[in-house]
């Protein structure tokens, strides 16, 4: 701020001033600002993560039971796609959610399952898991949601295009 003087009055002038009017600083409407941006940046992610009891336990304590949402393969003939999602484990279930597909042939006794496991890449094993498993089986005690149910005629086609596009796995190793 520069200060000039004349013979008739002081005059402030503000390089930054527009219209001839000075511009006000406030310092506490400055900072009721940030807290609030502060407050709603962290509240989310806090509700999250008291939102489930999966932050206390080790990996390996966590349920990976079945949610009960896939049908029974004994009791339901025909083919069954279902996409799945699940928070996922720790503090990355505040951020993210870990996603499957399960699939059961027309007559099949079992699911397949085909998920993504990035931290299997850093041991030098592939990411991509494909195997015969609970098709809604909890992710580390988070229950999953269903995305996507198919069901019925046609759907024996779509299997067999998820289990051909698994060729492109060797993309991800």
């Amino acid at each position: 701020m520069r200060v000039h003087t004349s013979d008739d009055a002081i005059v402030k002038s503000f390089p930054c001033s527009v219209g001839g009017e000075t511009p006000k600083f406030r310092p506490m409407k400055w900072m009721k600002r940030v807290s609030t941006l502060l407050i709603f940046l962290l509240a989310g992610s806090l509700l999250v993560l008291g939102g489930g009891d999966a932050m206390g336990k080790a990996w390996w304590e966590a349920s990976r039971e079945s949610a009960g949402l896939a049908p029974d393969p004994c009791t339901v003939p025909e083919a069954v796609v279902q996409v799945y999602a699940a928070r996922a484990f720790s503090w990355r279930g505040a951020f993210g959610v870990h996603t499957w597909i399960s699939v059961k042939p027309s007559r099949a006794a079992d699911f397949t399952v085909y998920h993504v496991i990035g931290w299997r890449v850093r041991g030098g094993g592939n990411a991509v898991v494909i195997e015969h498993d609970i098709p809604d089986r909890l992710w580390f005690d988070a229950v999953p949601e269903i995305l996507t149910d198919i069901r019925g005629p046609g759907v024996d086609a779509v299997i067999a295009k998820i289990d051909a596009d698994r060729a492109g796995e060797d993309i991800l190793e």
